[in-house]
């Protein structure tokens, strides 16, 4: 699991099995939909907590065309 909030996080999140935008500016939020995005502790604490008790991660979204030259190709979560 990953979690960051700036363009440069997003190679990070990308090569994790789960990566996070937390309290992201608008703009990479917009720019990097694959991630999903989390605005408080509490949301990001429970879903990791999710993870760890064997509940449903979030699903990835499809790369959008413009976002996925910068990313790594990541392994979709089974």
């Amino acid at each position: 699991v990953a979690a960051g909030d700036s363009y440069n996080d997003t190679a990070m999140l990308a090569a994790a099995d789960v990566g996070i935008l937390f309290r992201p500016p608008d703009s990479i939020a917009t720019e990097f939909p694959q991630f999903p995005v989390m605005h408080e502790y509490d949301e990001l604490r429970c879903h990791v907590q999710g993870m760890i008790d064997g509940d449903e991660v979030i699903p990835r979204p499809a790369q959008t065309p413009a976002a996925a030259h910068d990313l790594i190709e990541a392994e979709p979560l089974v």
